[in-house]
């Protein structure tokens, strides 16, 4: 996990859209933005999820269509994802 690189892109106000296995065993974010329309919470409500917990991030993102990784925090020397509804045309 790279978190100095994923802080940098949700600074850019960039969203996670998937967390795919690339690269034999290593799953990789795929970040999005739009500039012409920026991509919002839908809701107040953030789902958390270990960093380090690559199953319960993909549960998450497929619970609901239109859940993106919008945050990063680091909770007792743990860092986790926050997920939430977008309000966006593409999701």
């Amino acid at each position: 996990m790279n978190y100095a690189s994923m802080k940098d892109k949700f600074e850019a106000s960039m969203v996670i859209v998937q967390l795919k296995k690339k690269y034999e065993d290593f799953y990789r974010y795929t970040f999005y933005q739009d500039l012409i329309n920026p991509v919002q919470s839908a809701s107040p409500e953030l789902i958390f999820a270990s960093g380090d917990d690559i199953d319960d991030q993909i549960r998450i993102m497929e619970s609901e269509k239109g859940i993106v990784g919008c945050l990063m925090r680091t909770e007792n020397e743990v860092t986790e994802v926050g997920y939430a509804k977008a309000n966006h045309e593409l999701f």
